[in-house]
């Protein structure tokens, strides 16, 4: 996936989409968010530095940034993700969970 940074006009995760997700903690160096997505439902473009993911329920996910990313996380699995503009959807048929930290 290509980065860039975010211009002004650009929001966050909690901006862009406050029902999906939610934060649990924050301090100067991480903020954690829980991530809750129905299927079917769908981030328009926002920004994220760079984080961890904790996969807590499985679904598939797909990212879309200048190209469209299919991921198929099972439940447990860790995954680093680069800092970047993206959307996402819930493509697959459950919900999809997961412990996401940003780092600061």
């Amino acid at each position: 996936m290509a980065t860039r940074k975010a211009t002004a006009l650009e929001q966050d995760a909690l901006k862009a989409a406050p029902g999906i997700y939610t934060p649990v903690f924050e301090n100067d160096s991480v903020r954690v968010l829980e991530a809750r997505m129905l299927p079917g439902e769908k981030v328009p473009g926002y920004y994220h530095p760079n984080y961890l993911i904790y996969v807590l329920k499985p679904s598939v996910i797909e990212i879309s940034d200048e190209t469209a990313e299919h991921l198929h996380p099972r439940a447990a699995d860790v995954m680093w993700m680069e800092a970047g503009f993206h959307s996402c959807e819930n493509v697959g048929p459950t919900v999809f969970e997961a412990i996401l930290v940003e780092i600061k």
